[in-house]
């Protein structure tokens, strides 16, 4: 066995990745158990430039209508709640309604639970309330939906399936309160709690990242690259080749001394200097200068095959791919040309009709059921959205009629009726 041979690969591999100068974590290590990827989505929401920028405007693009009963006297208790009031913890029900949705999104599923008319709303975090489900004994085949179980220290949960006995009755008399008997769990039920998500199809729901999770992770590596390339200005990669003629000092004595132990010192020596000319290469700068040790007879520097800089024009494209990623056309936001004749307000219509007002109604339709519950009003929905062209339409046929009318009083009738005939054709 030679020399090089004596170093451990785990222990080469584990020095030669460490970084100095960035966290040293794989975005896939972040990807927790079966469906539970919290951390990574956390982490991509916080660390992605534009995440932040499209989820922002597509809560913007949300409420661009305002939440109504269709009844003005209802909607003053809707609007007192939703603006007029903050909960326990000094939020607005409406920012508290807001944050929902926005976790809702990027996580996948949010809770909204209600306190009560006067204490309003507060926001649960996806993995800090848990599914109640039970098997249905009638059908059989499938759980049925009983509540939702928070802890009540706050602390993350996980879904849970419950078995008869396990609530405690006297506490619920007492209290009105759901408590498991053998734990700190409290069942809520669905008229005080909402688990609002995106994709409704599954009690987990499904993250926007989900969709297109290769792309995402690829701008997230090449953000990564780049700030290492730029925060450690080093050497890169070097071989640095065994000089076998060196690489024992006592080879004088080897013939004399040959036993276990001299060589396991000599290992342990070379072992030593390898680590510590890694270490020396690891922290080095453009401006170091590298005293190696004799045991080396040559180096080699090895250039990068793949160099971040290579995909400055992908990260040009990070706010399109981040606009289909969330789901928000790209006119919507600025981004993308229009090609052709179509106005821009029939494309801004197209996208509003197509993607915002489906995913608005799907979370009224979620929320609805808690407000008109606990609030005693009608039906709660977001207000009719004007379409951008017929607005349009309006504003210049207004105008016609002031230039037709002005004719008129000029004497000029039979020119003012041809033009108010020609915008009826249109």
């Amino acid at each position: 066995m030679s020399e090089t041979e004596l170093v451990g690969k785990d222990e080469l591999l584990k020095a030669m990745t460490m970084c100095n100068s960035c966290p040293d974590f794989n975005l896939n290590d972040l990807r927790g158990k079966g469906d539970n990827n919290y951390q990574l989505y956390d982490w991509l929401i916080h660390n992605l430039p534009t995440a932040q920028y499209v989820l922002g405007k597509l809560v913007e693009l949300i409420f661009s209508n305002n939440l109504t009963t269709g009844d003005e006297k209802q909607d003053e208790i809707l609007n007192n709640f939703l603006y007029g009031q903050t909960n326990p913890e000094g939020v607005t029900n409406y920012h508290v309604l807001v944050q929902s949705i926005k976790e809702s999104i990027v996580y996948g599923r949010s809770g909204l639970r209600f306190l009560s008319k006067d204490d309003g709303l507060i926001n649960v975090k996806c993995n800090h309330f848990g599914v109640a489900q039970i098997l249905n004994k009638e059908h059989y085949g499938y759980k049925e939906l009983i509540g939702f179980v928070i802890d009540k220290k706050g602390r993350a949960i996980t879904d849970v399936d419950l078995r008869e006995g396990e609530i405690d009755s006297e506490e619920y008399f007492k209290k009105g309160i759901f408590v498991f008997k053998n734990n700190d769990n409290i069942l809520l039920p669905p008229e005080k709690f909402v688990n609002l998500r995106v994709d409704t199809s599954t009690t987990k729901g499904s993250s926007v990242f989900d969709s297109d999770i290769q792309r995402v992770l690829l701008i997230a590596s090449v953000y990564k690259r780049l700030l290492y390339d730029i925060e450690y200005d080093g050497a890169g990669r070097l071989i640095f080749w065994a000089d076998n003629a060196n690489s024992n000092e006592e080879s004088s004595n080897k013939f004399l001394n040959d036993t276990e132990s001299a060589t396991k010192r000599r290992q342990d020596k070379y072992k030593k200097e390898v680590e510590e000319i890694m270490k020396l290469v690891k922290d080095s700068n453009s401006t170091s200068v590298l005293a190696v040790s004799n045991a080396f007879k040559k180096m080699d520097h090895l250039p990068r095959v793949t160099k971040a800089t290579e995909f400055l024009s992908y990260l040009n494209q990070e706010g399109e791919i981040m606009a289909q990623v969330f789901g928000v056309p790209n006119v919507l936001l600025g981004l993308g040309k229009i090609s052709g004749n179509i106005s821009m307000e029939k494309v801004i219509d197209n996208a509003m009709l197509n993607s915002i007002i489906p995913l608005r109604e799907n979370i009224a339709t979620q929320i609805s059921s808690i407000l008109t519950n606990n609030l005693k009003v009608p039906k709660v929905y977001f207000d009719k959205y004007e379409l951008k062209s017929q607005s349009d339409i309006n504003d210049r046929r207004l105008k016609v009629l002031t230039v037709a009318e002005r004719l008129k009083a000029l004497g000029k009738e039979d020119l003012a009726n041809k033009i108010i005939e020609e915008e009826i054709q249109l």
